[in-house]
C-alpha cells in the first residue's frame, strides 16, 4: 500500500501504537469511520500537530495476532481502493505473509542451532 510509518514525533509513537501517515488527499477520519462501520476495526487518529495526518495502529495483545493483522491490511486496502487510491488489494497481505514466513524460518534456524 506504500504507506509511510512515522517515528519522528512524540505525538506519533508509543510502545502500543504504530503511526502511519495517511496518504495525501485522503480523509483520514472517513477511513477510520468506514473501518469501524464496515469491518468492526478501530484505529486511532493522530494527536496534536499530527491530527488528521496519521493513523495509529495498536500493536498489543489480540489485535497483533497474525490473522488480525491480515484482516486489518485487507480492510484498509479495500477502503482505500474504494476511495479511489491506486491500491492493489492483496499486496500488503502478501508482504505480511512473507514477513511472517521469514520470522518462522529464523526461529526454526535458531532452535536448530540451540539443539
Amino acid at each position: 500500500m506504500s504507506l509511510l510509518v512515522s517515528m519522528e514525533s512524540p505525538y506519533s509513537a508509543t510502545s502500543a501504537n504504530n503511526p502511519v501517515f495517511c496518504p495525501e488527499g485522503v480523509n483520514e477520519a472517513e477511513v477510520r469511520k468506514r473501518l469501524l462501520n464496515e469491518f468492526y476495526l478501530e484505529i486511532g487518529a493522530g494527536l496534536g500537530p499530527l491530527a488528521g495526518k496519521i493513523w495509529r495502529f495498536g500493536l498489543m495483545g489480540y489485535s497483533c495476532r497474525p490473522e488480525n493483522v491480515m484482516v486489518c491490511l485487507s480492510a484498509l486496502g479495500s477502503v482505500l481502493d474504494d476511495m479511489g487510491l491506486p491500491v492493489h488489494v492483496g499486496d500488503a497481505e502478501s508482504a505480511a505473509h512473507g514477513a511472517y514466513a521469514q520470522m518462522h524460518v529464523k526461529d526454526a534456524q535458531r532452535k536448530k542451532k540451540a539443539a
